[in-house]
């Protein structure tokens, strides 16, 4: 009899441990789930960067892949000058890879009036790391870099910049439909008024490819014009 009373214990015992297992799995909160991604637009964007009238440099932006597996190359290259002086001299390339709608590692490196600079980052369990001006952090996993092809960077509140290799805080202070010129043409498209790393106005068309931008720097009005 006492090895029956020791195995109706030993039941009893088991049965409170898994009913404790299934109340604390059921109170044990969980991870918020990710915003989406964005799917390769596979269109090539060519903007030519203007400031009071002059072309100052080129921005342009190359997809490679298709669906939810693709990569992306920005490359920006301005060389502004002042009464025939140089004021501005700026490289940067930008590669980002994307697979199932997550961000999984990019690489950020260019030279600002001979200062060089570098940014790295890749896709982790916890997260997605990053090695900038700063050191290491770690961004959300679905994070985007702040490089506008995308109007789903909007969506976030924190993005990544890419020269620097750290989160910024974003704010959406406004969005409306409206028309815009693109080219020679009244074009639909959402203006986006945005404090982020570029502080200004973003649009997209109705496919959401990015169609034009205008950001003040240092006191002066920067324009994004789409190159035909």
């Amino acid at each position: 009899m006492p090895e029956d009373r020791t195995v109706s214990m030993t039941r009893r015992h088991a049965l409170v441990l898994a009913a404790g297992g299934l109340v604390a799995f059921a109170g044990a909160p969980a991870r918020a789930a990710d915003l989406p991604g964005p799917m390769a637009p596979g269109i090539p964007l060519r903007f030519d960067i203007v400031v009071l009238n002059q072309l100052i440099g080129i921005h342009r932006v190359e997809f490679t892949g298709r669906g939810d597996q693709f990569s992306v190359t920005t490359t920006i290259d301005v060389d502004a000058k002042l009464l025939g002086l140089p004021v501005l001299r700026y490289v940067q390339t930008t590669s980002e890879a994307w697979n199932g709608g997550r961000l999984q590692r990019f690489l950020s490196e260019g030279e600002q009036n001979g200062s060089r600079f570098r940014a790295t980052g890749q896709a982790i369990d916890e997260g997605f790391e990053m090695f900038g001006e700063d050191g290491r952090s770690v961004a959300p996993r679905d994070t985007m870099l702040a490089t506008c092809w995308s109007p789903l960077m909007l969506e976030r509140s924190q993005v990544i910049n890419p020269k620097r290799g750290k989160l910024k805080r974003q704010t959406v202070e406004s969005r409306e439909p409206t028309t815009f010129m693109v080219g020679n043409a009244p074009t639909a498209v959402t203006r986006y008024v945005v404090d982020s790393v570029i502080d200004g106005t973003i649009y997209y068309d109705d496919r959401q490819t990015w169609v034009a931008a205008a950001f003040e720097k240092r006191g002066a009005q920067i324009n994004y014009v789409l190159h035909a």
